[in-house]
């Protein structure tokens, strides 16, 4: 009691400083502009503010597991991370809109200064490269309005100042257009018309445009080299296309039987340009990494024949092209035509693609920063280079199809193993044996050393410590409890563990809690033990074991198999993961914390056996069945282990009583060998019953008042299902079956309104039907004394004018 008003204290001391924050917030507010001083505060009190968030969640998060009824403390939770998520984005808020004023009063000082300076001192321009002209009309144009945009328009530049300029900025044959004007101020108007009129020629400009967009050449993708590694670990270099308006991604078949990594079965249609498709069959999951930055990424690709043509087309001369020094290009050699190996589409893209970007000029290509270096991509200068590209391609989806439909009923091909599963049995292979008594002994396959476990002993007594508390207010599921945990220990299941204290075992704590069903006929309590629980590293032992590859078939296969039998029959196998038991040098790793009551001694107990609540356990138990199927010498006992279980239910039978006994004797024998018993037997078929032995047929000892409520439960339920799936097939709605017809323009009708007696209605002509996205109109426009009106037909009652001309549509 003492811990949990700690706990409340500490936590009023963090709501105090959620109020706190939540006044300095408020001032700030209040205030019309903030200085750059406030902003620095803010940014600093949101950065320590941010840290109280995750304080709070540790202390919460203890009082919750303290006390018996956390739905106060979820309240609490719940009302805390409501106003702290509503400081922040405040707060952030008030960052953003500091940040966009001072930013304009910076800019407005910077133009108001410049003005400034431009009128009342000698004429000095910033550092800024005015355009060089040298005659070419390809250059015209930029260089016309740059220079309009920075000396022509600016009236703080006097005109002698602005010859000088222009002077200066004229080269060759440019320049010799207004060499022979003396150098006065009354002059620059007269040299800026002679160099208008003299390449202001629209029909010229227009030619060399049209010339310029036939003479240049598209480089349409970005290519890359980047780094791949293969199944050994050894780097490969592959080349990379950038396709932004690719939904996938694709490698070459040739590069992945290079990489020689594993694939695995997709099935999938691939549709390009036109509309033309290819199915895809098989997939991977690649890691790139950048030859130049530290970036890494995985991708998961379709594995196809060929990825692209060769990129670029053509050779590409770079002559022309001026690159910056400073830069690391991507792909070193993009001017020569090369194969694709990978083409990485929009899912990572946009991931890669940087801010910066560098333009080479006109009719240059465009160098784009992005993380695998720069990437050079736009057009180039190239001579008429023509080329005859020749493409055959042959589609006959028609067949694949009816090959599809007729192999509908084939058996798929097995599952591909991954790398775990593969690891998975062959660690189960290497390792388990079978004890004197003929019971499975199993390693727990784990993909990571025991040794990443942090300390999980405080979590596992503190969850104890409350599901004793749980248990000392309800006596009834107290001893169904404590009746479990004696099971476990009289059968062996459980041992106490007496080497806890040496450094060398590290015990790993599994905290449990019991799970409380009573329509169970045998165990209505099941003890839970928690693999998931987290250790002070933030690893639990789930999370370091190998989940296996399912081995059994899938329950409708079996369910179909079970209802062609003609003789059916099911049991299930006793506590079937508890008799599979664990090597001696695993059984640290399931470690509890159990007494039978407060007053006594905390016992640390490991449990002997597979352990259901831990990722591997399903493979195991699977497994072993598998391993006894195989041992078998007889092969339609074989099949039935392999085939008909799911993993610890039986569902099989036979087509007469003496094949479905010899089957079920066979299995029992096979299964005995290994201590699994199987038990609740039922069947269509009473002789198969009588014939199977007295002690392994369920039966129901229950009393007269058990029995009363198992009927009414029955009775309850037949008539949920009932009610739900066939006594709406035994209503006819007439309304959902007939259609009354559609009302038609120009019929009569009154409106009806609900707040008016009938006497007082609207009355109306339709003028036009609304059919909806089903061709059937349920919607008029209707004209009235008030204008036109749109009503639903039920609310519209049409009006009888004669018999023969009478409306069917809706009714009163």
């Amino acid at each position: 009691m003492a811990d949990i008003k700690s706990f409340i204290k500490k936590r009023a001391s963090f709501k105090a400083k959620l109020t706190q924050f939540s006044s300095y917030l408020n001032i700030a507010q209040s205030c019309e502009k903030l200085s750059e001083v406030q902003l620095i505060e803010i940014e600093h009190r949101l950065s320590t503010f941010e840290g109280l968030y995750e304080k709070y969640d540790i202390l919460q998060t203890e009082l919750e597991e303290a006390v018996d009824d956390p739905s106060e403390q979820y309240t609490e939770r719940e009302e805390f991370e409501k106003q702290y998520y509503s400081l922040v984005a405040t707060a952030r808020h008030l960052i953003g809109m500091a940040r966009k004023h001072l930013s304009r009063d910076a800019a407005f000082e910077v133009e108001s200064g410049t003005s400034h300076t431009h009128k009342h001192t000698s004429v000095r321009l910033p550092k800024i490269d005015l355009p060089k002209f040298s005659g070419s009309y390809h250059d015209w144009l930029e260089f016309r309005d740059t220079f309009i945009s920075i000396i022509h328009n600016n009236e703080g530049i006097d005109n002698i100042n602005k010859l000088h300029y222009l002077r200066a900025s004229l080269k060759g044959s440019a320049s010799l257009i207004i060499d022979n004007l003396d150098f006065r101020s009354d002059n620059y108007d007269a040299a800026w018309k002679l160099l208008c009129s003299r390449y202001d020629n629209k029909r010229l400009l227009v030619n060399n445009h049209v010339q310029a967009i036939f003479s240049v050449q598209n480089i349409t993708k970005e290519s890359t080299l980047v780094g791949v590694t293969d199944a050994e670990g050894r780097p490969h270099t592959a080349r990379v296309l950038l396709d932004n308006g690719s939904t996938a991604n694709f490698v070459s078949e040739d590069f992945c039987r290079k990489l020689r990594i594993p694939t695995y079965c997709v099935a999938s249609r691939v549709k390009g340009i036109n509309n033309q498709s290819s199915d895809c069959s098989q997939g991977c999951t690649l890691s790139l990494n950048s030859l130049n930055e530290d970036f890494e990424v995985e991708l998961d690709c379709h594995v196809i024949a060929k990825v692209s043509s060769s990129v670029p087309s053509t050779y590409i001369d770079t002559h022309n092209i001026c690159l910056p020094s400073n830069i690391v290009l991507a792909d070193p050699r993009f001017y020569t035509p090369s194969s694709i190996d990978i083409l990485v589409g929009a899912e990572v893209f946009w991931g890669i693609i940087g801010m910066n970007r560098i333009s080479l000029g006109k009719n240059m290509p465009t160098l784009l920063e992005s993380k695998l270096g720069w990437l050079i991509t736009g057009v180039v200068h190239q001579p008429n280079n023509f080329s005859n590209n020749s493409s055959f391609m042959l589609t006959d989806d028609l067949r694949l199809g009816l090959n599809r439909f007729w192999e509908l009923d084939s058996i798929s091909s097995k599952h591909k193993l991954t790398y775990e599963e593969r690891s998975c049995e062959q660690i189960f292979v290497e390792t388990t044996y079978r004890d004197t008594d003929g019971r499975f002994v199993v390693n727990i396959p784990l993909k990571e050393s025991p040794d990443v476990l942090g300390d999980s002993y405080s979590m596992a007594k503190r969850r104890f410590l409350a599901l004793e508390r749980r248990l000392a207010k309800d006596s009834y599921l107290k001893q169904l409890y404590v009746n479990f945990m004696d099971e476990y220990i009289e059968l062996g299941h459980m041992s106490e563990y007496s080497h806890c204290n040496t450094a060398s075992t590290h015990p790993n704590y599994l905290p449990h809690h019991g799970v409380l069903k009573e329509s169970k006929s045998t165990t209505k309590l099941r003890v839970v033990f928690d693999a998931s629980a987290r250790t002070t590293t933030g690893k639990s032992l789930n999370q370091i074991q190998m989940v296996g590859s399912p081995l059994q078939d899938d329950l409708l296969s079996i369910l179909l198999r079970f209802r062609q039998h003609k003789i059916v029959v099911s049991a299930d196998i006793e506590k079937m993961y508890r008799v599979t038991r664990v090597n001696d040098i695993h059984k640290p790793l399931q470690t509890i914390l159990w007494r039978a009551e407060p007053t006594h001694p905390l016992k640390t107990f490991t449990l002997n056996t597979v352990t259901y609540g831990t990722a591997s356990a399903p493979f195991l138990a699977t497994r072993c069945l598998m391993q006894l199927a195989q041992e078998c010498d007889d092969p339609s006992t074989r099949s039935t282990i392999e085939h008909d279980f799911y993993v610890d239910d039986y569902l099989s039978g036979g087509s007469s009583v003496t094949e479905t006994l010899d089957r079920c004797r066979n299995v029992i024998a096979v299964l005995k060998t290994a201590k699994y018993n199987l038990r609740k037997w039922q069947s269509n078929s009473q002789a198969v019953l009588s014939a199977i032995c007295e002690d392994q047929i369920e039966r129901a000892n229950v009393n007269h008042l058990q029995r009363f409520r198992r009927i009414e439960f029955l009775k309850q339920h037949f008539w949920a299902r009932f009610s739900q799936e066939y006594i709406v097939w035994l209503q006819e709605r007439t309304k959902w079956r007939q259609s009354s017809g559609e009302l038609k323009e120009g019929t009569l009708v009154v409106i009806k309104d609900k707040s008016l007696p009938p006497l007082l209605w609207l009355l109306g002509r339709i003028t036009r039907t609304l059919p909806g996205r089903d061709g059937i109109s349920r919607v008029a426009d209707i004209r009235t004394r008030k204008g036109v009106i749109r009503r639903a037909f039920n609310t519209i009652c049409p009006l009888p004018v004669s018999v023969e001309d009478s409306s069917t549509g809706g009714g009163c």
